[in-house]
């Protein structure tokens, strides 16, 4: 796939609002990947709960970080992070020509944004203490 969309992907892109399917790698290869994957999570069930770095239980993953696919068409950039300085994630995608697309603002930190919501909902200090007490809501301290 190209860097620059063609007519026809733009005018599906307005009509439908996502564009699809946005080859990254050929299929073959997106389905060895798969397999992969799906090996893990029969060997791992609750894969949220191990105790290992990601990078051990899947290496493949750098791998496809480093397609020359995945690398031609800019699919994962850095983003700035407060813990790592810098994070990779996917990329914009579709990066039109006239609006491109950016992240501007790195993802808020876990729970960042509670209290402020939760006061634009009418709680109050001691409410909010309390769903943190009963574990209802994360506490970011």
């Amino acid at each position: 796939m190209p860097k620059v969309l063609t007519h026809a992907q733009v005018d599906a892109f307005e009509r439908d609002g996502c564009l699809y399917p946005v080859r990254a790698m050929s299929a073959e290869r997106a389905q060895h990947y798969r397999r992969k994957f799906d090996a893990l999570e029969a060997r791992v069930p609750d894969i949220k709960k191990m105790k290992t770095k990601s990078h051990l239980l899947c290496p493949w993953v750098l791998e496809i970080a480093e397609d020359p696919h995945i690398l031609e068409r800019e699919l994962l950039a850095d983003y700035p992070d407060a813990e790592m300085g810098q994070f990779p994630m996917h990329h914009v995608v579709p990066r039109l020509l006239g609006t491109p697309g950016s992240i501007r603002t790195p993802a808020p930190k876990l729970g960042q944004h509670n209290e402020e919501i939760l006061r634009s909902l009418g709680l109050n200090s001691s409410g909010i203490e309390n769903l943190k007490k009963k574990g209802i809501v994360f506490d970011e301290a």
